[in-house]
Formats: structure tokens, C-alpha cells, sequence
């Protein structure tokens, strides 16, 4: 999946990366003040900021791209530091996704939340072993399928931060958010599927109208969501103060 990253549609690869490191820190202000405290969010809470850190890191050092045969490539600098950053992403976003749970169960709003969490976090490290047995014309294969209950778990706890949250504006960020990330992830993978079975002649005009459609979404996004989670944050403290 890291090959997204490069090529002629590499835009689209790192607009995804970008909106999703933007969608994972307000989904860690939202965990951290719609779940109940605990030493068990806190590590949560750590771990998901690791997440964020090495997918921006990622995304700003591309990988460089195997031969088909599977020869490890010549590795550039970028190249190092996109492998060397890849290990803390992935076992960051499994031992979360084991953890949370445990969070979860502290809070009697999110307790219900904290079964199917634990089983998705069960799948994502199934599928993280099964990417390394896996023969290497698989491996692509295999990484999409450690991708997809990631994305299922951000879905679900972005519909169930929208319905514990009361303020509207926050609703419809983390939504907005969310299905972005989605839209733009769906893109890429077409288009990527598009170019494997023939060269795609892209006009210029075509290119740069995605490029600025993909900034504009993401910073769009992005700015929603933060301008709206600090009014939320604004209108707690006023409710605490006058309590």
C-alpha cells in the first residue's frame, strides 16, 4: 500500500495519508473527552499519537518500489526512514486497538463498543502475521486486508463519537472527516487498479484539477473539524465555569 505514495497518481496516495493523520488527531480529542479517564486511555491516547506522527512521516518519505519479481529494492534515505517509520505505525495501531478496549469497559457508555474493538484488533494482527507468510505477489493483497478493519473501527467509532456527542457542528465533523478519508481512499485504489492493467495517459488539466480538488478537500476537512471541536471545547469550559 505504500506504493500509493509514488507513481503518476501519488497525489492521491498522500492527500489519503494527510486527511487521515487529520481524521485520527480529532478522533483522539474526541476519545479523550467523550471516554471515561483512565490509565488504559491515556496509553490509548499515546499510542494513537505515535499513529499519527509515523502516517505524516510516512506520507513526507515516500517508499521506493519493488521489482516484480521481489528483489528488495536499492533503498534510498526517504526509503529507509518510510520502512523504519512503517514498524511503530503498525504495532502502535494493533496494541491500540487492543488496548481501547479495556478503556472502553471503564465507561458504561462506551462498554458495548469495547467487544467489537477487541475483535477488530484481533483481525488487524491476524492479517499483519498473515501479510509476512504470505507469498510476495500477495503481500499487497494481505496489507489492504490489515486496512480494512482499521477503516471499519475508525467508521464505527466516528459514528459512535457523533451519537454521544450533543453539539451538531461536532456531529457533522467527525463525519465529514471520516467520509472523506473513505472517498479519497476508494480514488486512489481505482485508479491504482486502473494503472495495472494499462498505462494511464493523464492530461495535465485532468492532474493538477485532482491535485486541487484533493488539497481543497483534505484542508477543507480538516479546518471543519477543528474549528468546530474548539467551539465544543469553548462551550464545555463556559458550562464548567458556571457549574
Amino acid at each position: 500500500m505504500s506504493e500509493y505514495l509514488v507513481g503518476p497518481f501519488g497525489f492521491l496516495g498522500t492527500a489519503t495519508a494527510y486527511v487521515l493523520a487529520a481524521t485520527l488527531l480529532m478522533l483522539l480529542a474526541g476519545l479523550r473527552l467523550g471516554v471515561r479517564p483512565s490509565g488504559f486511555l491515556t496509553a490509548s491516547c499515546v499510542l494513537l499519537g505515535v499513529v499519527i506522527i509515523s502516517v505524516c512521516v510516512s506520507a513526507i518519505f515516500p517508499i521506493d518500489q519493488f521489482p516484480q519479481d521481489g528483489r528488495l529494492p536499492n533503498f534510498t534515505r526517504a526509503g529507509i526512514i518510510h520502512v523504519v517509520f512503517a514498524v511503530p505505525l503498525f504495532v502502535s495501531l494493533i496494541a491500540l486497538l487492543l488496548i481501547l478496549p479495556s478503556a472502553y469497559k471503564r465507561d458504561e457508555k462506551w462498554r458495548s463498543s469495547s467487544h467489537v474493538t477487541l475483535l477488530l484488533g484481533f483481525l488487524t494482527l491476524a492479517s499483519f502475521v498473515g501479510f509476512f507468510l504470505a507469498p510476495f505477489y500477495l503481500r499487497g493483497l494481505a496489507q489492504r486486508a490489515t486496512g480494512l478493519p482499521v477503516l471499519v473501527w475508525l467508521l464505527l467509532t466516528g459514528l459512535r463519537l457523533r451519537q454521544a456527542t450533543s453539539e451538531p457542528f461536532v456531529k457533522a465533523a467527525l463525519l465529514f472527516a471520516t467520509t472523506v478519508t473513505i472517498v479519497i481512499f476508494v480514488a486512489s485504489s481505482v485508479l491504482r487498479i486502473l494503472s495495472s492493467f494499462a498505462p494511464l495517459k493523464t492530461n495535465p488539466y485532468l492532474y493538477w484539477g485532482l491535485v486541487v480538488l484533493c488539497i481543497a478537500m483534505g484542508t477543507f476537512s480538516f479546518r471543519r473539524g477543528i474549528v468546530e471541536l474548539l467551539a465544543y471545547l469553548r462551550e464545555r469550559k463556559m458550562e464548567s465555569s458556571l457549574r
